[in-house]
């Protein structure tokens, strides 16, 4: 004969095996993840992740002038809230946080060939070998580009974003760094 306290026993098992069945195949339909995809499209074939990817994580910085002048390089490039509070929505894995030191972070899936180019299409600002932001090169200017105090002859759109490069880019003259 069964007693009420055992039967009582079963159900709360059964109910807890229910619940975790549910719980595994809600974390395996939804990828684990703490809510919808995001919606961001990936840009230069950069994508938006939910949170910061650790398996390639470069830092190299970029330095900007126009006419001689710093150029300010804006906070959280490439980092997308959520429409209401501090919470983050995704980030690109090429992105800026405090971009007053100029640094890129560089935190992707995998090692690739990111480009300086690719960071431009996410800040959404031009960079070819002829524009640089609002600016293009006529009879009086030019864009000059510097990877590590060495000219970079080429596009600058194509310079590699590796770790610890100094990258300097100027539109004049005047130049700053000469």
């Amino acid at each position: 004969m069964r007693t009420g306290r055992r039967d009582w026993l079963w159900a709360v098992t059964f109910l807890v095996i229910i619940g975790a069945v549910i719980a595994v195949i809600f974390m395996v339909l939804t990828g684990g993840s703490d809510g919808p995809e995001p919606d961001e499209p990936a840009i230069a074939g950069i994508e938006c992740d939910r949170g910061e990817r650790d398996d390639y994580h470069v830092h190299p910085q970029l330095i900007v002038y126009v006419e001689g002048q710093l150029v300010t390089i804006t906070n959280n490039i490439g980092v997308i809230p959520v429409e209401e509070g501090d919470r983050v929505e995704c980030l690109y894995w090429l992105h800026t946080h405090n971009a007053q030191t100029g640094t890129i972070h560089v935190e992707a899936p995998r090692e690739d060939n990111y480009t300086l180019g690719q960071f431009f299409a996410i800040w959404g600002q031009p960079l070819s070998s002829t524009q640089l932001l609002d600016r293009t090169i006529d009879a009086e200017r030019s864009i000059r580009a510097t990877v590590n105090g060495e000219l970079y002859d080429g596009n600058p759109a194509d310079i590699p974003l590796l770790d610890k490069n100094v990258i300097i880019l100027e539109y004049g003259p005047p130049f700053a760094e000469s």
